[in-house]
């Protein structure tokens, strides 16, 4: 499948698949979407609302790894273990997602290089939280 780089609006790297013509990301900004949409409104609400100490996240498309990203960076920041299943039926290659920025800009690189890296199928502890 062929896919294509782009930046978005907010400075933030996407993908695109021109054969669907389809993007990961709002052209708007990759980072910003995934803050107000995947955060904002999913996880940091149900986090305030129910307390728990332990959260399940199930993700359908690992897509660029950035909603991966902000919710390790979330865990970390509230102290919340985080269970993070996710299903990706076309897994970027390492060419791929190398180029996205998203580690630069939430000065995070090697963090989301390890959650790129890591095996599927396994379940595997990225951080104290995660």
């Amino acid at each position: 499948m062929k896919r294509e780089l782009f930046y978005t609006e907010d400075g933030s790297a996407s993908l695109r698949i021109p054969q669907w013509n389809e993007q990961y990301h709002s052209i708007h900004g990759a980072l910003q979407e995934a803050q107000h949409v995947f955060i904002h409104h999913g996880l940091s609400p149900y986090h305030q609302r129910h307390k728990k100490s332990k959260i399940i996240v199930l993700e359908m498309g690992y897509g660029t790894g950035l909603n991966a990203l902000l919710t390790a960076l979330y865990a970390t920041e509230f102290k919340v273990k985080i269970d993070y299943i996710c299903l990706e039926a076309f897994p970027l290659e390492k060419k791929e997602w190398t180029a996205l920025n998203y580690g630069q800009l939430l000065h995070c690189p090697s963090l989301f290089h390890s959650l790129h890296e890591l095996s599927w199928e396994k379940q595997q502890q990225v951080t104290d939280y995660l």
